[in-house]
């Protein structure tokens, strides 16, 4: 018994004295920068010189979820965003709890570019050029998006 004892007040103060941070490897999150304001994202594509990125899509469409999953969360893909492209997503779930202007003008710019389905990506340049338009999304792989819009935006 005093064997133990001996053992327990020897390796607790060894065990207490190590540094915990040693195992630690917290991951980082980026965060993607995102409007929601198209006209103020025009502006910025201009300025900046700048295609944008705009998605439709709506919170309770599954293949939306999944794209938001496997590409706009995904670490490249927003290293990308923030590095080369002005986001802007709609999301058209709680399109009845937007202010009545704002509401309007997301509807308008959804007739104006034929939106037909969720998720549809569009890239656009600083001039107004669509140069990309892809609807539906079935599992393409984070890199394949970005070198379509790597592709696209080297066309302007």
């Amino acid at each position: 018994m005093t064997c133990i004892l001996r053992t327990i007040l020897v390796v607790i103060p060894f065990l207490i004295s190590l540094p915990t941070h040693t195992f630690a490897n917290p991951e980082v999150k980026a965060t993607l920068s995102i409007l929601t304001d198209f006209d103020q994202a025009k502006a910025l594509s201009k300025k900046e010189n700048k295609p944008v990125f705009l998605e439709f899509m709506s919170s309770s469409c599954g293949h939306c979820q999944a794209f938001k999953k496997n590409v706009i969360s995904n670490p490249a893909f927003i290293a990308y965003a923030n590095k080369n492209l002005i986001t802007v997503i709609h999301d058209y779930q709680d399109l009845e709890q937007l202010p009545a202007d704002e509401k309007k003008k997301r509807v308008e710019l959804m007739e104006k570019l034929k939106i037909s389905g969720f998720p549809t990506i569009l890239l656009i340049s600083d001039k107004g050029k669509i140069l990309l338009r892809k609807s539906g999304y079935n599992d393409t792989p984070a890199d394949k998006i970005i070198k379509a819009l790597e592709k696209a935006a080297s066309s302007k």
